[in-house]
């Protein structure tokens, strides 16, 4: 007994210290930022641009996370046009106009199944941001395709 109020007071004196030790006065770091999309090399700096997130949770059989898509950047900085992506089909032909209301994808290209000669849903995304990517690329522009993890985000 008489050794275990030295003892006490020595644990007590280590905590209290150890405190100290375990507090910092440095800031934390930033937050990840996802990693930025390649541009062309002759367009001057841009405002970062937020994150339109595609995760559709139609998709019963999701192997792969959601899409980060900068809509704005795609629009003002690389200058697709709207149609590109935006379409409404009347005799094989993209008749939408910049005028007309935008509806969801699933509004014509159901998830699970292929309606006539309408894509299922992914396969509509697929093949909007794969062929696209791979046109330009090929025209030697700088939009490189990437591997699903270059669009998809990593599923935890």
């Amino acid at each position: 007994m008489k050794n275990a109020i030295p003892l006490l007071l020595v644990l007590c004196l280590i905590i209290f210290a150890g405190s100290f030790a375990c507090t910092s006065d440095t800031k934390p770091e930033d937050p990840v930022v996802p990693e930025e999309i390649d541009k062309p090399e002759d367009i001057p700096e841009q405002p970062s641009y937020t994150f339109l997130l595609i995760d559709k949770k139609v998709f019963t059989n999701r192997r792969k996370g959601g899409v980060k898509f900068t809509h704005d950047q795609h629009k003002d900085v690389y200058k697709i046009s709207c149609k590109e992506c935006h379409h409404k089909y009347e005799n094989d032909e993209n008749i939408w106009k910049d005028t007309d209301s935008v509806q969801g994808c699933e509004a014509c290209h159901h998830p699970v199944e292929k309606q006539g000669n309408v894509d299922k849903l992914q396969m509509a995304y697929h093949k909007n941001c794969k062929d696209c990517h791979k046109k330009l690329a090929e025209e030697g522009k700088n939009a490189p395709f990437k591997k699903c993890n270059g669009c998809h985000e990593q599923k935890t």
